[in-house]
C-alpha cells in the first residue's frame, strides 16, 4: 500500500506552482522573462556609477545634459526591467 502512494506521488506531474518555485514554468516567455531581469537588476546596480564623471566634470554642456537624460531614462528602465529578479 505505501508502495503505490509513493509511487503515485513520485510519478505525479508537477503541479504549475511546483513548476514556477522550481523555476521550471512552461509558460515560454520565461526564457526571455528572465535574462531580462537578470540584466535589468545589474544594470540598475551599474548605472548610478556612470554618474559620478557626469557629475564631477559637470553638466555644463549641452551634450553631458543629454547623457545624463538619456542616463536616468536607461536606469529607469533597468529598474523597471529588474524589479521582480530574485523575487
Amino acid at each position: 500500500m505505501l508502495v503505490g502512494v509513493v509511487h503515485s506521488v513520485v510519478m505525479s506531474p508537477p503541479t504549475a506552482h511546483e513548476n514556477d518555485r522550481f523555476g521550471t514554468s512552461l509558460d515560454p516567455l520565461t526564457y526571455v522573462r528572465k535574462p531580462v531581469e537578470v540584466v535589468g537588476f545589474w544594470a540598475a546596480v551599474v548605472l548610478p556609477f556612470l554618474y559620478v564623471p557626469l557629475f564631477a566634470s559637470g553638466l555644463k554642456s549641452e551634450d553631458a545634459m543629454v547623457a545624463f537624460a538619456v542616463l536616468v531614462a536607461l536606469h529607469v528602465v533597468a529598474l523597471v526591467a529588474g524589479r521582480n529578479h530574485k523575487s
